[in-house]
């Protein structure tokens, strides 16, 4: 009996061991879920519901617990007394930092900006080079509608959108198309366009959620866009194209007609589907008729609309039906000067056939040979000329060509530019009606016995070609040029020789800032192709005239950089 005595202490003893060690698991199994509410104040974008209806979710969780556990301390009559207050200390202190958070960020939302709000105050900075920021920041939320390379284009839910400028700062942040973001950076006008400033080391960038991505809004009329509706994700069709080629190393310009209106849409240089795009537009294979669609572009802006292909962008090409060549016209006759050159005019029937491709055979290639569409006189005499349609060499007509001796002496002359100062390079030097002798005096001839009197007309000419200073702190820039013409803004330069004198062609070496560029001179229209770039080579184009000037007028539809021109010219005494 003692033994049992002596036992029967222990073994209540063990026992109440065991229910002391049960009671707090059960007790504080519903505080520690309690914790796990969510901390973070949810998003006023309306693409961030899903996590709206998450923290329901776990509130809910958290009050059916709650009364788990009052079962389970009216089931237990053995949890102390310092236990329940300490639990019930800890989850009010819990709550209290959970109020304390929601209220801190809901004090945060009072701050977050519409980004139409944003578009207005970027707006207001004025047109810009892209390089001064606001004084203050912005925060403002929205969704992630496409990339171009290392930068975005964010929308709300009113339809706004800003084009986010790639920040360092930003890369730690992992997102997508579709994921809700919030930014707080300073803004800065890039020549119209509105976007989050580069180099602001204060920025900040947020995932809020994983979004759905928008729907594009589809466009029919241009006289539905001004500039507050720039970035926005849209989708155009029925666009028909006019110039302008991808490159592989630099930004794109592709001109195209929609709405009746020619539009420019731009591939930036760090756009990662140039390639793919270059494939499947394949515009050197466009014929007459052919539509494109433009499913998921952004709304850019440059000194005025333009569009601007993303990688989230798709397109679909409507080819027409094939329209057959019904025949060929041209000159019934031309009389051309040894030397000299004349247009035949020649092109197929209709002007919508898919295939405009000519063919010429000359009888008697002693006399005439054709290049690019036009006569050129070799030798006195005359010949034929066959014009035919590439499509059906039964369509054709013939050109009779009397080639006569040169009534004058075919003169040439060659000029270059001196070099600039670096100051001279920069951007906003240029050269106006009141500073034309400045510009007059960077003519430097290399050969030949004529110089120009003067210039007239000009309008956006600048010394040099400077590139501005690149991210990474490099730059280029090229001194012993002229630049006619800057980034979405045309210009015009006169270039005025002696009345005597009468030029009939210009070889001109240049490269342009964008493709699709056009070069026009005395009425003769090209479309370079090489675009600058470090060490690039310039190209040399050739204009020919039928009527002869003393004057070069020349005019561009963007930035065109000359190195040289030389002119063949005849001199005709007063």
């Amino acid at each position: 009996m003692k033994k049992k005595i002596i036992l029967l202490p222990l073994v209540l003893l063990a026992l109440a061991a065991c229910d002391g060690a049960q009671d707090p698991t059960s007790s504080s199994m519903p505080s520690s879920n309690a914790s796990e509410q969510p901390s973070e104040n949810v998003s006023s974008n309306p693409n961030s519901e899903v996590d709206s209806e998450s923290e329901n979710e776990s509130s809910d969780t958290s009050a059916e617990l709650s009364s788990s556990e009052v079962s389970s301390e009216e089931s237990s009559n053995s949890e102390s007394v310092s236990d329940s207050e300490n639990s019930e200390n800890s989850e009010n202190s819990e709550n209290s930092e959970n109020s304390e958070n929601q209220d801190s960020s809901t004090d945060d939302d009072t701050n977050i900006s519409s980004i139409e709000e944003v578009l207005d105050a970027g707006i207001a900075l004025g047109s810009g080079d892209g390089k001064t920021p606001s004084a203050e920041q912005y925060t403002f939320e929205g969704t992630i509608t496409s990339f171009v390379g290392n930068s975005y284009y964010v929308q709300d839910q009113d339809g706004y959108a800003i084009y986010v400028y790639y920040n360092s700062k930003f890369s730690g942040v992992e997102v997508k198309v579709g994921d809700v973001v919030r930014v707080t950076s300073k803004i800065t006008n890039y020549n119209g366009l509105v976007e989050t400033f580069g180099t602001d080391t204060t920025a900040t960038l947020e995932k809020v959620s994983e979004g759905t991505p928008i729907v594009p809004t589809e466009i029919e009329h241009v006289s539905e866009l001004n500039q507050k509706s720039q970035s926005k994700l849209v989708t155009i069709k029925g666009l028909t194209y006019v110039s302008g080629s991808i490159a592989v190393d630099a930004a794109s310009n592709l001109t195209f007609t929609f709405d009746g209106q020619s539009v420019t849409l731009r591939v930036d240089k760090y756009c990662n589907i140039k390639d793919e795009l270059k494939t499947k537009l394949d515009l050197d294979n466009v014929a007459s008729g052919d539509t494109f669609d433009f499913i998921g572009i952004n709304i850019g802006w440059y000194n005025g609309l333009q569009f601007s292909i993303g990688e989230s962008t798709d397109v679909e090409i409507h080819k027409a039906p094939h329209q057959a060549v019904t025949g060929v016209t041209a000159k019934d006759s031309v009389e051309v000067e040894v030397g000299r050159t004349v247009d035949l005019e020649a092109k197929v029937l209709p002007e919508n056939a898919t295939d405009k491709e000519l063919i010429y055979e000359v009888a008697d290639p002693q006399y005439a040979e054709v290049v690019e569409g036009r006569v050129k006189g070799l030798e006195a005499g005359q010949t034929t000329i066959t014009v035919k349609s590439h499509e059906d060499e039964t369509k054709s007509c013939v050109v009779n060509v009397t080639v006569i001796p040169a009534t004058s002496e075919l003169k040439t002359a060659n000029y270059g530019f001196i070099a600039s100062s670096p100051e001279d390079t920069k951007y906003d030097t240029k050269y106006t009606e009141e500073t034309a002798g400045d510009l007059l005096a960077k003519f430097n001839k290399v050969s030949g016995d004529i110089e120009p009197t003067s210039v007239s007309n000009v309008s956006f000419v600048y010394p040099g070609a400077y590139n501005g200073k690149k991210a990474d702190g490099t730059y280029f820039s090229y001194e012993n040029c002229i630049k006619i013409g800057k980034s979405g803004t045309a210009g015009t330069l006169n270039i005025n020789f002696d009345d005597n004198v009468k030029i009939s062609k210009v070889v001109v070496k240049l490269v342009v800032w964008k493709s699709g560029t056009k070069l026009t001179i005395n009425n003769v229209e090209k479309t370079p192709t090489t675009l600058l770039a470090k060490d690039c080579t310039p190209e040399e184009l050739t204009f020919e005239f039928d009527e002869t000037s003393s004057t070069l007028e020349i005019s561009t539809t963007e930035r065109v950089i000359i190195w040289e021109f030389a002119i063949t010219y005849t001199s005709v005494e007063a």
